[in-house]
């Protein structure tokens, strides 16, 4: 990675972190479980609790 490239990967992490986020009403209704296939994990999955 050149360091012009760094700078932008910068810059555009700032622009992100700045702009206002969204907050959520409801409560939320589900966890995050992990997944492991062939006793090594995977991913995480969001399981919901309808």
């Amino acid at each position: 990675m050149s360091a012009g490239a760094h700078a932008a990967a910068a810059a555009a992490a700032t622009n992100r972190k700045s702009a206002p986020r969204k907050t959520e009403n409801s409560t939320p209704s589900g966890h995050f479980a992990a997944i492991y296939e062939n006793e090594r994990f995977v991913r995480f999955k969001y399981m919901h609790n309808n």
